[in-house]
């Protein structure tokens, strides 16, 4: 009877534990959201292959915009934006795949681990692979990095930049990152669908006020009428259509990962396409 009775309570034990595993909580992805700084240093110059990362999870399905400066020979190179897509593992591993045109095969390749507990740093590693639309090849081994989250980019900046003629103007934006959501529900009520056609369910919205005086006089937008706006890894941009139907694009990179000191670029573009249209670039500072 002894060896009925262990075995009676063998099998009560493993009930108890199979109900605890089934009841254990649910892995939380949300940390993964938000923008990540993944390898290279922030002076382009001196340090090659600068990659940052926006991304947002839902369920298990990872949706993002890499920002990339790689350096693809001694003599020559590239930068842009790649959408990258990917699914989170059981054990918490990721990989991330996106290419250059839509359709073709992955030409950037990201591999990642859930952070550990009671951290919110995550290692992983990354590499190209194939030929640009000019034919360069821009293949480079993977390099392994420490993922580190990217200081939102909320507060007032101001600054200055020069326009078409060499005049100074002044430059005031206040900034409003929000978090990852679909573009259906975003958090602000302008539409967060990136004008260049990424077409990511998920977007890092950003909304904003803009202030730029010169000798013309003042032009002044904000976000109730701001589309297309977005933070994707070190870049930032707001979208504007003004009330003439002219276009104000103001965007730029964060020279660190506090993004106290943001460089800026504006375009405003008349409706007509035979108006004079506006640039100018510089620099602000968060205050």
């Amino acid at each position: 009877m002894l060896p009925r009775k262990l075995s009676i309570l063998t099998l009560f034990l493993s009930g108890l534990c199979l109900a605890c595993s089934a009841q254990e909580p649910s892995k939380d992805y949300s940390i993964l959201n938000g923008n990540w700084h993944l390898t290279g240093g922030w002076d382009v110059k001196t340090q090659p292959n600068f990659v940052t990362l926006s991304m947002g999870v839902d369920g298990n399905v990872i949706y993002g915009v890499a920002s990339i400066q790689l350096v693809c020979s001694k003599s020559s190179g590239t930068g842009g934006y790649i959408d990258v897509r990917g699914k989170i593992a059981s054990d918490g591993s990721f990989m991330l795949e996106g290419s250059i045109k839509p359709g073709a095969t992955p030409f950037l390749t990201i591999k990642g681990k859930l952070p550990e507990e009671g951290t919110i740093e995550w290692s992983g590693s990354m590499a190209t692979t194939g030929e640009l639309a000019s034919g360069l090849n821009c293949t480079t081994p993977y390099v392994d990095f420490l993922a580190s989250r990217l200081v939102p980019l909320n507060g007032t900046y101001i600054g200055s930049a020069l326009d078409n003629s060499g005049n100074s103007v002044s430059i005031k934006v206040e900034l409003a990152q929000g978090g990852f959501t679909p573009t259906d529900q975003g958090e602000f009520a302008a539409s967060n669908l990136m004008y260049t056609d990424h077409n990511i369910p998920h977007a890092l919205p950003l909304i904003g006020t803009v202030t730029i005086s010169n000798s013309s006089g003042i032009i002044t937008a904000d976000s109730v009428r701001a589309f297309a706006s977005d933070v994707y890894g070190a870049h930032w941009m707001l979208l504007f259509i003004l009330k003439d139907d002219s276009s104000l694009e103001v965007e730029g990179n964060r020279s660190d990962p506090s993004g106290d000191i943001l460089s800026v670029v504006v375009t405003l573009s008349p409706k007509d396409q035979d108006g004079q249209a506006f640039f100018g670039s510089g620099s602000l500072t968060r205050h």
